[in-house]
């Protein structure tokens, strides 16, 4: 009799579910990472626009 369950412990659909659980788990990854880029463009950003705004101040003063 052919052994289907290779991988001893695993039952059937255990496969699809470790699967599921490592796409689950990249596209968490691949969404932090995303958060932290905008999170660094927002600051970047943020620090661009008050230096634009003091210089702003000081010229029309």
């Amino acid at each position: 009799m052919a052994n289907n369950n290779a991988g001893g412990e695993q039952r059937p659909g255990q496969a699809d579910r470790n699967q599921q659980q490592d796409r689950n788990q990249q596209a968490d990854r691949q969404q932090n990472q995303q958060n932290r880029d905008q999170h660094d463009r927002d600051s970047k950003d943020g620090d661009k626009a008050g230096r634009g705004d003091q210089q702003g101040g000081d010229r029309n003063r």
